[in-house]
């Protein structure tokens, strides 16, 4: 069975659990919910799902594959069953050829089952562990209890609907501090900086795309994209979203071309910035003129 996917930093999708609930503002305009809206039927997409016909759908694809693991779920939400998880992660075991992209924003309750699981289990070396951030919020939320696990991490920033001060100093409300491009903490009871902690692998970041979507400031995609540079992160920009930056459309004349401007839907920032609702397919993801789709060694 194929699992082709648009979404432009994996190859494929797979989806053994299903149904999910909003946790955070960059709920407000989910893709995952707004298909199952418009293919479920009578399901909510509250109602979380084991899917057992579909567990081993991964050892059926002969060739290596970039997988993104439950793009319509989480596989932390509260309602997923521990044994449901210890069968997705023996799966992922055996199908050793691919690499599997999981996302939660849960990454608190995924420490724990980290904690059980790795009393009897090995983490499998193709499994790879995000979070999604929409804000400095959520990283101080969700970065410190992600960086807690031992594993290849990443983090998807999109929808990027806030700005991010810094990925390289996060606040933990137990009043501890890291630096999550450098693997570098600092606790209270602790006389000094504690150095080769886990960092992050993988920056992603985006605009918001579909019915409702949110403009995003150019300046926050620079800050981010300067901190990656810095500590050589691959930074992986999928683009703007359906809000194109005015700052970053000068010189775009092929993409533009038929579109009038003067007569298209803006946001005007406090700083003199403004972004224009072009459309997903108009915007483009160069960043200064420049497209980064960098990767990691998988």
């Amino acid at each position: 069975m194929m699992a082709r996917t648009k979404i432009e930093w994996c190859t494929d999708v797979w989806n053994p659990i299903t149904g999910c609930v909003a946790v955070s503002e960059g709920c407000q305009n989910c893709y995952a919910k707004g298909f199952a809206w418009r293919f479920w039927g009578e399901r909510r997409f509250g109602e979380v799902r084991l899917h057992e016909d579909r567990l081993e759908q991964p050892l059926h694809w002969k060739r290596p594959r970039r997988v993104f693991v439950d793009s319509m779920g989480d596989l932390w939400h509260p309602d997923v069953q521990e044994i449901w998880l210890d069968v997705v992660f023996e799966m992922m075991s055996l199908a050793k050829r691919h690499t599997f992209l999981i996302l939660t924003k849960r990454p608190r309750r995924a420490l724990e089952w980290f904690r059980k699981w790795a009393e009897r289990n090995n983490w499998p070396e193709n499994v790879w562990l995000g979070t999604s951030i929409e804000s400095q919020r959520w990283v101080d939320q969700r970065l410190p209890a992600l960086l807690e696990i031992p594993v290849n991490l990443f983090v998807s920033m999109e929808p990027l609907i806030g700005p991010v001060h810094s990925l390289s100093w996060a606040q933990h409300a137990d009043g501890w501090y890291m630096n999550g491009l450098q693997g570098v903490n600092w606790k209270p009871n602790m006389a000094d900086w504690e150095f080769g902690c886990n960092r992050l692998r993988w920056v992603i970041v985006g605009g918001e795309n579909g019915s409702g979507a949110r403009p995003i400031h150019p300046q926050w995609v620079r800050t981010i994209h300067k901190e990656c540079k810095a500590y050589g992160v691959p930074l992986f920009f999928k683009g703007w979203g359906e809000w194109a930056p005015g700052s970053e459309l000068r010189g775009m004349s092929d993409e533009l071309s038929g579109l009038n401007l003067q007569h298209t839907s803006n946001y005007f920032w406090p700083d003199g910035e403004v972004s224009y609702a072009v459309g997903r397919s108009k915007s483009g993801r160069r960043l200064d003129g420049v497209e980064w789709l960098e990767m990691p060694e998988f």
